[in-house]
């Protein structure tokens, strides 16, 4: 097949696998959105210094909720149509900075969930 612009020339082996490609890559960002194994938190460690902590691999809807170790709720963050990346102002929901010390963080999607661990230095 010859395009009407001069010099491009698309043969069929090559539109079956720009498909191919395309098809492989929309696969990957919808069991991303899906699957919470690979989420992580960077920096992690953080120190106060910082403005923000990173959370990535997460689903494009999805909560995270940020907890303290007794139990205590410090950030909701609620993703409606994200990227698979989201960052956290490291302050709590009434807009204070949160406070040096061990946190616990949940993330849920609608088909998964995953519960792990973050730390504010000074």
């Amino acid at each position: 097949m010859i395009d009407t612009k001069p010099g491009f020339l698309y043969s069929l082996p090559k539109m079956k696998i720009i498909f191919t490609l395309m098809f492989l890559l929309l696969s990957a960002a919808t069991s991303l959105a899906s699957d919470l194994s690979s989420a992580y938190v960077f920096p992690n460690p953080c120190r106060t210094g910082n403005s923000v902590m990173n959370f990535a691999n997460i689903a494009a809807t999805c909560t995270i909720k940020i907890f303290t170790p007794a139990g205590e709720l410090v950030k909701n963050i609620s993703i409606t149509s994200g990227t698979g990346q989201t960052t956290w102002d490291l302050k709590n929901d009434g807009g204070e900075n949160a406070v040096p010390g061990l946190y616990f963080y949940l993330i849920k999607s609608a088909t998964d969930s995953k519960i792990g661990k973050l730390v504010i230095l000074k």
